[in-house]
Parts: structure tokens; sequence; C-alpha cells
């Protein structure tokens, strides 16, 4: 799965129309940054190429390095050729050639810087680097200037597949196609989808392409913002600890549960020990006691047989002195 970058899921959009073509080619006017709010990085990874133009300097040397195969190009887009002042704002992405969007931007607080820019014309851009070649989607993303980007075309020479134009003033709903789709449609475009901020279009002579703006992004698209795939990534780190932490936690209950059979084992073979024990003592016991009883019956006996021949004796003495009186008298 590709990952999408695009504010307004525009590049999911594209995406659908461009579903089953491996290879293609886009212009990005207003690229900005490579990689946040990119309406064409999901397409460089997928092997597509194309025109990134962006006038702020620090910018197209991101792109530079980071788009190393598509034609990176530091100037702006106009009606005509030439040079304009420029209002370049460093902490957004709303940097503008109008002078009263530069003074809101002040109010609010932004810092915004003055200079001028070299200013082409997309025909100019189309002439130079796209004879030959089919352009399957422009991206216009320019800050109020639309209308002098759009004026500067040829639309008929260079006839771009699909168009994704930003349609409302900057930092606002508030709707300023009115100020230039009448061009759009005298080219013979055909409208095909407001997503809030952005207005596609697709050339007349594919309007079967019109199919795939009849819903907005959703679960069909198989999509999965940047967002997910950079808080999923940055939960890597966490998630292997966390393996590593559950694998050493079922070695030690493994080695728990060992340890626990070896210590019922010991306390069984204790218990049989203390029975045979507790048995020996108690044949132990039994015999001493019946050698007591066996010594007590051996003294009666003694004593009786001591009695008996007392007695005899006392007899065989009395009879002795009888048979000497006996004798000496006779």
């Amino acid at each position: 799965m590709y990952e999408f970058y695009a504010q307004n899921f525009e590049d999911v959009v594209l995406s659908r129309v461009f579903r089953d073509q491996e290879a293609g080619f886009y212009i990005d006017v207003g690229a900005w940054d490579p990689v946040e709010y990119s309406v064409t990085l999901h397409f460089y990874q997928r092997g597509w190429r194309g025109i990134n133009v962006e006038p702020i300097p620090a910018l197209h040397a991101r792109l530079v390095a980071a788009r190393p195969e598509d034609v990176n190009l530091n100037a702006a887009l106009g009606a005509e050729r030439g040079s304009k002042l420029f209002y370049e704002c460093a902490s957004t992405a709303l940097s503008t050639f109008d002078p009263d969007n530069a003074d809101r931007l002040r109010v609010n607080g932004e810092t915004v810087t003055e200079h001028r820019v070299d200013v082409r014309t997309l025909a100019d851009i189309c002439g130079e680097f796209c004879r030959g070649r089919t352009i399957d989607f422009l991206k216009i993303d320019v800050e109020g200037w639309e209308p002098q980007v759009i004026r500067g075309a040829d639309w008929r020479a260079f006839r771009p597949r699909v168009l994704v134009i930003e349609a409302t003033k900057p930092e606002t709903d508030e709707p300023a196609w009115q100020d230039w789709e009448a061009d759009i449609l005298g080219a013979d475009y055909l409208f095909g989808y407001f997503d809030g901020l952005s207005r596609f279009y697709v050339r007349r002579e594919e309007a079967e392409l019109l199919r795939h703006f009849e819903r907005p992004p959703g679960l069909f698209d198989g999509f999965s913002p940047s967002e997910l795939f950079r808080c999923a990534r940055a939960l890597e780190p966490a998630l292997a600890e966390r393996a590593q932490a559950l694998a050493v936690r079922a070695l030690a209950e493994s080695e728990r549960d060992s340890a626990t059979a070896v210590l019922a084992d010991a306390v069984a073979r204790r218990d049989a020990a203390e029975r045979e024990r507790d048995s020996a003592v108690a044949q132990l016991l039994a015999t001493a006691d019946e050698g007591k009883q066996l010594r007590a019956s051996c003294a009666r006996l003694e004593s009786r047989l001591n009695r008996t021949l007392d007695e005899r004796v006392r007899r065989l003495a009395r009879r002795g002195r009888s048979w000497w009186r006996r004798l000496r008298d006779a």
C-alpha cells in the first residue's frame, strides 16, 4: 500500500483515476514541500515523474534534494513572462503575489519578506519540457494567483487530462473559482468534483473519466493518510521492544514453570520421605514397645522360676534334714 500526503486527499482522488496506470507525468504549480501536503509524492513513489514549480528558494532546494528525477523549477508562473514582487511567508504555505493577502498575513503575526522572482508562463514550461508528452494531471495551488497561471497556458497545444485547482480564497472556504472557471470551461474542460478546497476537471475528449469523481475519498479507495504511516513507523521501535519484552517474559515464565515443577517434585519427594520416616519411627516405636513387653514377660518368668527353684531347694533341704535325723536316730 502506498502512502498519501495531500492535505485534502486530492492524491487519493487522482489515484482512483489513474489506479491502473504504472507510469505517468504531472505538473505541480506551487509545489511547496516535497513531502508535506504534497499532491504528487504518492505518484513519484509509484514511479511517475513530472515538473515541480516553486518560487521559494529554500523549498526549491528541498525539492531538488528529494526529487532528483523530477524537473524542479525555481520560478513562478503568470499570465506573461517577466519578474514580479513576491511576498514570502516563512512559516506557512501562504506566500503570495497579492499585496492584500500579504498584509493579512502580517496582521496575523506572520513574517513576510518581499523579493522579486522570475515569472514564466505555463505555456512556456510545457513548450520546453512537455512536447510529445501526455500530461496526466496539472495541479495549481498558488494562493489566489490561479487566474494568472491559467491565463498563461496554451490549452490547445497542451491539454492535461485532469486539472486540480485550488478554488477558495486563502485560509477560507469562500469561493474563488468565479475568477477563472470560465477560462477552464471555455478550453473544453468538464467540471468533475469539488472537495471543499480544490475543483477537479477533465478534458472533454476523455469525458469518461468523470465517473471517477462520483464519490469522495472513502473506504474502497484503500488509502491510509501519511500521518498514520508516520505514527506506525514511530511506534515500530516501541513495538519491537514490546515484542522483545514479551519474549523475555515468556522465557521467564517458562523457566518459572520449570522451576515450579522441580520444586513440586522436590516437595513430593520430601513428603514421601517424611511419610517413610514416620512409618519407620512408628515401626521402631512398635518394636520398642514389643521389646519392653518381652523384657517384662522375661522378668516375670524369671521371678516365677526363681521362686519355684527357691521353693524346691527349701523342700529338698527339709527332706535332707529329715533323712539325716532318721539316719542319726537309727
